[in-house]
């Protein structure tokens, strides 16, 4: 029993630190069909990395990796209320080489977001500047929006929020492909953190440790 002790405690403290301090990546799903090819670029070249600013902090990096052209040009939020700091200044926004990002995003709600259940209600948003979609995100490029968390609020409280659909992060992408068309896309569930694999891993090894002293 002193094994199984030991290995439990082990495991809760791998999991524990690797997934307060691991940043997660997330991919999006489109949630409008305008061209389905357009849909299937944005998905498999759109991503968001979430990190911890500190203790009080959290920033979005958001990526498009090509090699097909597009253009994020406006980002929403929705389900920030109690989670993220309402008040948010210009510095805030890291803005990649080619990149010009404003808070706040015309229009003012994720299109398509009503199609989707629950309908996406926006609460945050921020877009590129004009010349879009030049100042958007194109391939190659990046901008992290940075967010104070409200008072008593974790990073990991931000994590199981968007595991859970309760916090939701919408893109409106513009340019895309040949056609030069728009698409709307909504984050995606994250696969699990390291430390959880980690955790499932010494799971296995203490049912198989205690079928092993049944058996004796």
């Amino acid at each position: 029993m002193e094994t199984i002790r030991k290995l439990i405690i082990a495991a809760c403290v791998i999991a524990a630190s690797s997934y307060s301090t691991a940043a997660v990546t997330y991919g999006f799903y489109g949630i409008t069909n305008n061209d389905p090819s357009n849909v299937v670029i944005g998905q498999n070249q759109l991503s968001v990395t979430v990190d911890a600013v500190g203790a009080t902090q959290v920033v979005f990096d958001f990526f498009n990796s090509g090699p097909y052209p597009s253009s994020i040009t406006q980002i929403y939020f929705d389900g920030t209320t109690g989670l993220l700091d309402q008040n948010y200044a210009p510095s805030m926004i890291n803005n990649g080489p080619g990149v010009s990002y404003s808070w706040g995003a015309a229009p003012p709600n994720l299109p398509g977001g009503n199609s989707i259940s629950p309908a996406f209600t926006t609460d945050m948003s921020a877009e590129s500047d004009n010349p879009a979609p030049a100042k958007g995100v194109n391939p190659g490029e990046t901008v992290g929006l940075v967010f104070d968390l409200s008072a008593g609020k974790t990073y990991n409280d931000i994590i199981n929020a968007l595991n859970t659909a309760s916090f939701r992060v919408g893109l409106h992408v513009q340019s895309i492909g040949p056609s030069e068309g728009s698409e709307a896309f909504v984050n995606t569930p994250v696969v699990p953190a390291p430390g959880a694999l980690i955790l499932a891993s010494i799971g296995a090894v203490v049912v198989s440790h205690l079928r092993r002293r049944a058996k004796i």
